[in-house]
């Protein structure tokens, strides 16, 4: 298990607030903070100012043009300027809720709020408790029962979690707002992914989150585990569950899958069985009608000498060249009909998922490369056996007798 992915995870839930120097005209702003790879295409894709992180634990990030926007910063000279400034940001450790939430509960309409309005209401809200022995509407009793409730979210690491974690960064790039291109091209792109307004690298990411007493103390919400193999997904889930630890997994809908997978091979598997057993069954037949037509030949060949083993062998060499060529043409028919139907199924698939699929849906391993002229080869090499036993048999008075 990969710490730094959890690190990403805690940056994932965690608010940010980002002070800003002068060059940023001197604003606080509450940005999503992301923890990222060094390789993560998407971002690279997305880069258009500046460079990328230059290590996994360098003390720099990407910024997003949108939230530039945010801050006054609009003209392409004033954007180029923000690249080597310093900004402070204040990571907490787990999600507060936003300060403007209390308007919802005044029963206000207001929903844009601006920072230094935000910052208000955040004091509002922190003072709130030591403002409760002043409202002149309540009982004893009903204050009893606030600060009780009050108490229930207080437990003793909330202290911790008032606290923020500081720490200067240096702005090194500048990425654009995600497109439709960019959700089509990069399967999985999840929601902190595509809104963040800050990117870190993912070992900066993991210093500052842990930097926090309550996450140093309590750990992280949730992780991912990533199993080496699909076959032991189940296992591995249930081991969790033993351990106490709450997972959940696609383990049930990979299973599905792979029983529909089964099945659908079986079923393909039998189709293609009854296929091959009339192939054998036409081939007989043709090598009967071979006989029969040069039966005046084998009474030749066997008044000059040839044997019944010749005869059988002549007969079994011309099944088994029958089935090297079939199959030979049969597989460069498939290899040619896997192009467009390759077009097919891809823009299926993408009209039905909504993203693009690398790579082609037809292989032709060397295994079946090989394996396909030599299985036909096999197959029809057998269903000459009798036609070749019958020609072997021929009287050689009456074949000469035969027009």
């Amino acid at each position: 298990m990969d710490l730094a992915e959890l690190a990403a995870s805690v940056q994932n839930k965690s608010a940010s607030e980002g002070v800003w120097d002068d060059a940023l005209n001197g604003k606080t702003e509450n940005v999503l903070c992301y923890g990222s790879e060094l390789d993560n295409k998407g971002y690279h894709d997305r880069l258009i100012l500046g460079e990328y992180f230059p290590t996994q634990d360098a003390h720099c990030i990407l910024i997003s043009e949108f939230l530039l926007y945010e801050m006054g910063i609009i003209d392409d000279d004033d954007i180029g300027q923000v690249l080597g400034k310093r900004i402070r940001l204040e990571q907490y450790a787990t999600w507060r809720p936003p300060p403007n939430m209390l308007l919802t509960l005044l029963g206000s309409n207001q929903s844009d709020v601006t920072p230094e309005e935000s910052m208000a209401l955040r004091k509002v809200v922190d003072n709130l408790r030591s403002a409760i022995p002043m409202i002149p509407n309540l009982t004893e009793e009903e204050r009893r029962l606030v600060n009780k409730v009050l108490e229930k979210n207080t437990s003793d690491s909330s202290p911790a979690r008032d606290v923020p974690v500081s720490a200067e960064f240096t702005i090194v790039g500048v990425i654009r707002e995600v497109t439709k291109e960019d959700m089509e091209s990069i399967w999985g792109l999840g929601r902190m992914a595509r809104d963040a307004d800050v990117i870190m690298p993912l070992g900066t990411a993991e210093e500052l989150a842990f930097q926090s007493t309550y996450t140093s103390k309590n750990g992280v919400d949730a992780v991912t585990v990533l199993v080496d193999d699909e076959d032991n997904l189940r296992d591995v889930t249930q081991d969790l569950k033993d351990m106490g630890f709450q997972a959940s997994s696609l383990v049930e809908v990979y299973e599905t899958v792979m029983r529909n997978i089964v099945l659908l091979s079986l079923a393909t598997g039998f189709i293609a069985g009854i296929a091959m057993f009339v192939a054998a069954l036409g081939i007989t037949n043709t090598m009967l009608m071979s006989v029969m037509e040069r039966t005046h030949e084998i009474g030749i060949m066997k008044a000059v000498g040839a044997r019944d083993g010749h005869i059988q062998f002549m007969f079994l060499v011309e099944g088994a060249l029958i089935g090297i060529v079939g199959g030979c043409l049969g597989l460069l028919c498939g290899w040619v009909t896997s192009f467009p139907g390759d077009l097919v199924a891809k823009r299926i698939m993408q009209q039905q998922t909504g993203s693009p699929v690398d790579g082609s849906l037809f292989a032709f391993p060397i295994w079946l490369t090989l394996g396909v002229p030599l299985f036909a080869c096999v197959v029809t090499t057998i269903a000459s056996v009798y036609p070749a036993r019958r020609a072997a048999k021929v009287d050689p008075i009456t074949a000469l007798r035969h027009e």
